[in-house]
């Protein structure tokens, strides 16, 4: 019995290709399994940081107009913990801009708490006359910048590719400690303030 090059090699061959192709396939599969759960991420991030930077700018036009208390955002903040294990699946300036945005968000909550006096976990009073309520203005301010800024890189990096990305601010702009330059380039919308 004579057997040929084909008898010999075709089932190896097969079988090569066999196993070569369902690892392609696997690797697409898995590819297009991370592409759907960074954005599912992104558009959580997002949805908090706008949650966030509504509560902050709500907080800053009360400030300003002198009225007591002011909410804490910890409820959220908690809720932006959930997520943070799941940033490996972000690009590296995505992971930068969600963990400056966390620790903007401490931040702010972290000056409230010394400058004012908690009202049952959910909200700060600050005295009148003390010079922490410009701490907090700053801070708040300083926040919702690094907020906005965190949401446009998200969404620019999860939109369809037929649309366009939204403009990011400067980062000169985020690092600056002028702060009366951040409230000119993102003033408190006229909605977000409390009666």
């Amino acid at each position: 019995m004579s057997w040929t090059f084909a008898e010999h090699f075709g089932p190896l061959c097969f079988m090569v290709t066999l196993m070569v192709g369902s690892q392609v396939l696997a690797r697409r599969a898995q590819t297009k399994r991370s592409r759907r759960e960074a954005l599912r991420l992104r558009r959580a991030l997002v949805a908090s940081f706008q949650a966030l930077r509504a509560l902050y700018e709500s907080n800053l036009s009360r400030l300003a107009d002198g009225k007591s208390p002011l909410a804490s955002g910890r409820h959220q903040i908690s809720l932006l913990r959930i997520h943070l294990g799941r940033l490996i699946t972000l690009d590296e300036a995505e992971v930068e801009a969600v963990v400056a945005a966390s620790h903007a968000a401490e931040g702010i909550e972290t000056a409230m708490s010394i400058a004012g006096k908690p009202i049952g976990g959910m909200a700060f009073s600050l005295p009148a006359e003390d010079s922490g309520k410009e701490a907090v203005g700053s801070a708040l301010r300083k926040a919702c910048s690094i907020f906005e800024s965190a949401e446009y890189l998200l969404a620019s990096n999860g939109m369809p590719r037929n649309q366009e990305t939204p403009e990011v601010p400067a980062r000169e702009a985020l690092d600056s400690h002028d702060d009366t330059g951040v409230a000119r380039e993102f003033p408190v919308p006229q909605k977000a303030r409390l009666e």
